[in-house]
């Protein structure tokens, strides 16, 4: 039986996962929320963001691209999602602070 190679079993997903333990996870656990800019589709770097997100039990801020379909599961996880238009950075920057400001923070 064929299996196919385990993608962290070599020297660049040792690095990848020794760089999640020791810099994402202290920055994520040093914060106040998790804020995820999501414009659909499956991305590694998000999905692994998001699920120590979840296991630090930080809350979660979810910013959309206009139009974007959120799934399901995700709106189950996320305490708040947003529209999030980037290519308007002050009507960004307004999102971001009115999302802020529901958890207390500015």
């Amino acid at each position: 039986m064929n299996h196919s190679p385990d993608p962290f079993d070599t020297p660049e997903g040792r690095r990848w996962a020794k760089s999640v333990q020791d810099d994402l996870v202290p920055k994520l656990r040093d914060s106040a929320v998790s804020l995820t800019v999501w414009s659909g589709g499956v991305d590694a770097k998000i999905a692994v963001e998001l699920g120590a997100a979840i296991l630090l039990d930080k809350p979660i801020i979810i910013g959309v691209s206009p139009g974007v379909s959120v799934p399901e599961h995700l709106v189950r996880c996320a305490d708040k999602i947003i529209e999030l238009d980037i290519t308007d950075p002050v009507k960004a920057s307004a999102s971001i602070r009115s999302a802020l400001a529901t958890f207390g923070l500015s």
